[in-house]
This record gives structure tokens, sequence and C-alpha cells, in this order.
């Protein structure tokens, strides 16, 4: 049977837990993001203390009310949801490879932001559409390795959304074309003149894969 486990903690709840673990060196920190970012640990280091704080027993494991929120936002969670889209690119980056921007958007709704970050192995940072405002952090150890994946929500991620869009547009996640629109779009032709016939417009949705190309954006300072 294949390994998966996901362990998640809330900041508001656990604030002063985590900040114990950085010598003071986070004590500024406003979120998961910020704490992360500025805790003064190489990444295996890092993952080791967060995985037993998390296992703590007054460190309460959120991970179905943060999972069902960051699901929401995409566009079709049947197959992948956003931890398991945001992983395979970890995967990916903790392997050795490369993908074409740090910067993205989840999936083709951009109702949530990606960005992954180095230190001295790879984690990812995402930002989700929400009308509650909190941070979450991901401890996850499954097919896609050990990784720290932290969650933001915020009723605003415009300044995320920019930077997104300033890089690519490149989505982690595409689906197939979608067909309602082609359908009714012919239903709606068919009551036209034949000689208008020919100014019908097709579109077709872009489901061509990420080429594999790396370059690091002007958004990251690593």
């Amino acid at each position: 049977m294949e390994k998966k486990e996901v362990m998640t903690a809330s900041w508001f709840e656990n604030e002063e837990v985590f900040k114990k673990l950085s010598n003071g060196h986070t004590k500024d920190a406003k979120n998961f993001g910020e704490f992360v970012f500025k805790c003064p640990m190489p990444f295996a280091r890092l993952y080791e203390n967060l995985e037993r704080t998390c296992r703590r027993s007054d460190v309460a494991d959120i991970t179905n009310i943060a999972t069902i929120s960051e699901d929401s936002v995409l566009f079709d969670c049947s197959c992948d949801g956003a931890l398991d889209i945001i992983g395979r690119y970890l995967k990916i980056l903790n392997t050795g490879g490369k993908v074409r921007s740090l910067w993205c958007f989840l999936d083709t709704e951009r109702k949530a932001v990606v960005h992954f970050i180095m230190k001295r192995g790879w984690y990812a940072e995402a930002y989700f559409l929400s009308d509650e405002e909190f941070s979450a952090l991901h401890i996850t150890d499954d097919e896609y390795g050990k990784n720290i994946i932290v969650a933001n929500f915020s009723k605003n991620i415009s300044c995320e959304l920019k930077k997104a869009s300033l890089n690519d547009c490149f989505y982690l996640q595409e689906y197939l074309p979608r067909t309602t629109g082609d359908i009714l779009g012919r239903a709606r032709g068919s009551h036209k003149k034949k000689n208008n016939s020919s100014s019908t417009k097709k579109t077709k949705h872009n489901t061509s894969g990420a080429d594999q190309k790396s370059r690091h954006d002007k958004w990251d300072g690593l």
C-alpha cells in the first residue's frame, strides 16, 4: 500500500508553539509563510522539527478543514487535489528537474497561486482565494517525498495573482477541453443561414504540457 501521510497545523492556534523552534528569528512572523521563510534551518532539519511539533498532542490536525478549502478553488478535484498537484512539482524540483516558472497558477480557475522556494531543498507556499483569513502548514510524506507546503487563505490575493500573470501564466494543472460551450454554439448556429456558417469561430482550450525550462523570476529573491 502506498504511504500517504499529511499533518496540518493552524497558525492562529499554534503560533507561539512554532515560534519557539527558531530561537527568536521568527518573532515577527504573521503567518506560516513568513515563519518558514525566516526560520534559519536547512530543509531537512526544518522538516524534522515541524513534523515533531505537528505530532504534539496539543497541536490539532486540521487537514480535513484545510484541504476542503483548498480543493474548492479547483475547476475539477475529482482526480487530484491541491496537495497532489503541488506535490508532483515539488518532486520534480527536489529530484533535480525544472519547472517553467517559480510563480504559477494552481489551475485554470486562477483562484490560487503557488510559489516554489529554495531552502536547501524546495518547499511551496500557496495562496488561496477564500472568504476566511487563515494560514495552515502541511507536512506531507507520500509518493512525492517529504514536503513542506504552506497554505495562506485570504479575501485578497491580487498581488500574488499579478506575480503569476507576469510569469508566463503557467498552470500547474490543466484539463481537457470544455465542450459545453461548443455544443451550445453549434445549436445556436444551426438557425443561421448557410452563407453565414463560415463566420462561426471555434476556440480551443490550451492543454499543451508545460515545458520544463526553468528560470528564476524577478520576484524570487533567493
